[in-house]
């Protein structure tokens, strides 16, 4: 049987040493951080669906996340970091804007900020000398928000701890993440409101929301799984009919991924999963599979695409498709999110330039919310992330976000035109790209990567990014007519056969 060429040549090793073919194999060389990646990959997924302060599973959800950080660090060399340039400054910034927030000013200077002086006043009625206070109004809140950072170091601590030649194993425990949580959510919709599979007190009864809390959440997380399955059909196969047999997997899978996403009942979800599908289409051209499956080939994504409208009308007609049907009955003047932006933007006004503090939403919004605005329930996010960020992190934050979306513009320009590198590297960029996308997406109506969960993928995807476009000055000289060698150590075309 012909080998698919990606398979072909020998992966230089850490050290930038290639091998010989008479050099014994080492399998478990560089297997700890990859164990060390996949133990905070299920710490989150059992306990990091949920972000909020009374959630229980935090308390040994973070303690662990430090000490797995602390283990990726011990491997994690110098030169790994080089291709993490960007996402680990925007990183450090983010967390210096928090760490700003909570050192302490004297009354003279915190007295001029904007929107202090209820405080001011509450002091002075209490005949209570003006103490020093943090720029944050909720410093308790903010410590809380910056513990959540200890998620993206993991992935992007993890990420270059890992050698090149197992970083493959890492994009695999994430498609297992996404199709796992998929299952899990099918099952919490089966048994109903009561099911005992529901990880969190606060969470959507009845829905399929799977390794989160929030349907939302779910949906999104479930909408970038087409386009990984779409990069898993590319990787290298040691013959033809793994190849083959992976192709139907991921077709299965793929189809099985859209009543899954119908039962989160997420509105959101359903257009991101129709995102994601488009996404997963334009990542690489289709030729494998006509190279897979023969002159039949050309057929097979419009009978699975057939296959998946089929089950969709199915869950439809049977009143299973939740979403939807809230997707129906969507009404911009009974969703609290339009109704209450007016407000939020107000805020945001309010407190410029140097913001409320991370973390504080919840109670600076009742300062200003209104009777009309009064719930039984709290309006404990803005669900538009980006106008909370600039609410609780002023200027700082607006700059940091705008220079995040630039670099990801810019990087998938890069991806998308280069054609000359199309290895599993830049396979996985643009899987990246596409992942960051439909999380920022989703962060228009929600707050998905609040969760410490999401935003440990969203990191990985950032890093999957960075490593795509990165090309080392004077790196390792190959043979003549040597193909190139990507960020993740293969070398080759994706799912070229030798003749």
């Amino acid at each position: 049987m012909k080998p698919i060429a990606g398979r072909r040549g020998l992966s230089p090793s850490r050290t930038g040493q290639g091998g010989t073919a008479a050099d014994p194999v080492d399998h478990t060389a560089g297997i700890v951080p990859v164990v060390l990646f996949v133990a905070a990959l299920v710490v989150l997924a059992m306990g990091g669906g949920s972000n909020r302060t009374d959630v229980a599973s935090l308390l040994y959800v973070r303690p662990l996340l430090v000490l797995l950080l602390g283990g990726m660090l011990l491997f994690v060399e110098k030169a790994a970091l080089r291709s993490l340039r960007v996402p680990l400054l925007l990183f450090a910034l983010a967390l210096a804007v928090g760490i700003v927030q909570l050192i302490p000013l004297p009354p003279a200077i915190w007295q001029t900020l904007p929107e202090r002086s209820l405080f001011v006043e509450a002091a002075a009625a209490q005949g209570l000398p003006q103490p020093w206070r943090p720029l944050s109004l909720t410093p308790d809140l903010t410590l809380q928000a910056l513990l959540w950072f200890t998620a993206p170091a993991c992935a992007l601590a993890g990420w270059a701890a890992i050698p090149r030649n197992r970083r493959i194993q890492v994009f695999v425990a994430i498609l297992i993440l996404c199709m796992t949580s998929a299952v899990f959510g099918a099952l919490q919709a089966s048994q109903g409101a009561d099911s005992p599979l529901y990880l969190y007190q606060r969470t959507y009864e009845g829905n399929a929301v799977g390794f989160l809390a929030n349907r939302n959440h779910q949906g999104a997380l479930l909408a970038i799984g087409f386009p990984l399955l779409r990069v898993w059909t590319l990787l290298p196969a040691k013959t033809l009919q793994f190849a083959r047999a992976r192709l139907i997997m991921a077709a299965i899978g793929a189809v099985a991924l859209i009543p899954m996403i119908l039962l989160t009942a997420s509105r959101a979800g359903l257009a991101l999963g129709g995102l994601g599908i488009v996404l997963a289409a334009i990542i690489a051209p289709w030729r494998d599979i006509r190279e897979l499956t023969g002159t039949a080939g050309r057929y097979v994504p419009l009978l699975f695409a057939a296959a998946g409208i089929a089950l969709a009308g199915l869950i439809v007609f049977f009143g299973r498709a939740l979403a939807f049907d809230r997707f129906l009955a969507l009404s911009a003047t009974d969703d609290l999110r339009v109704r209450f932006t007016p407000q939020v933007l107000s805020i945001i006004k309010a407190y410029l330039p140097f913001g409320s503090g991370l973390g504080s939403f919840d109670p600076v919004f009742r300062i200003f919310e209104t009777e009309d605005m009064l719930r039984p329930t709290t309006y404990n996010h803005a669900h538009n992330d980006f106008f909370e960020i600039a609410m609780t992190s002023g200027v700082a934050g607006i700059a940091l976000v705008a220079a995040g979306i630039a670099w990801w513009a810019w990087s998938g320009w890069q991806v998308f035109r280069d054609r000359s590198r199309l290895g599993i590297g830049m396979m996985l960029g643009r899987a990246g790209w596409s992942v960051m996308l439909i999380l920022m997406l989703a962060s228009i109506v929600d707050y998905p990567l609040r969760t410490p969960l999401l935003g440990f993928v969203f990191a990985l995807s950032a890093a999957w990014l960075a490593s795509a476009g990165y090309r080392p000055a004077g790196g390792v000289a190959l043979q003549h007519g040597a193909p190139p060698v990507d960020e993740v150590g293969q070398a080759g075309s994706l799912q070229e056969f030798n003749h």
